[in-house]
C-alpha cells in the first residue's frame, strides 16, 4: 500500500460504510465538486486548478453512475504558462 492510503484524513473521508450504490456516486461526486479534499488515487490534495473548470460536470456525471478518478478539461489556444491550465509553471520571476 501507498503511504498515502494510511492517512489520516483519508481514512476520514473514504473509509466508512456505504449502504447503496448512489452512497458511492455521492462520495465521488463530493470529491468532483472539492467537498472532500483527499482520493484513494491521488497523492495530491483536493482537486487541480484546471479539474475546478468542470467539477460542476463532473459531479453531475459521478450522480449517474460513471465514476471519475482522473480528468482533464479540454483546452485550446491556452498558453503554457496559464496559471489555471497551463502545463509548464514560471519557475524563476525577472524584473
Amino acid at each position: 500500500m501507498r503511504p498515502r492510503a494510511r492517512d489520516k484524513k483519508l481514512l476520514e473521508e473514504w473509509a466508512l460504510s456505504l449502504k447503496s450504490l448512489e452512497d458511492v456516486y455521492e462520495k465521488f461526486m463530493k470529491y468532483c465538486l472539492g467537498k472532500l479534499r483527499s482520493s484513494p488515487w491521488s497523492e495530491l490534495d483536493g482537486l487541480q486548478a484546471e479539474t475546478r473548470i468542470i467539477s460542476e460536470q463532473l459531479g453531475k456525471i459521478n450522480m449517474k453512475g460513471f465514476l471519475s478518478i482522473n480528468s482533464q478539461p479540454a483546452v485550446n489556444g491556452e498558453r503554457s504558462d496559464s496559471p489555471s491550465v497551463g502545463k509548464y509553471k514560471l519557475i524563476h520571476s525577472y524584473n
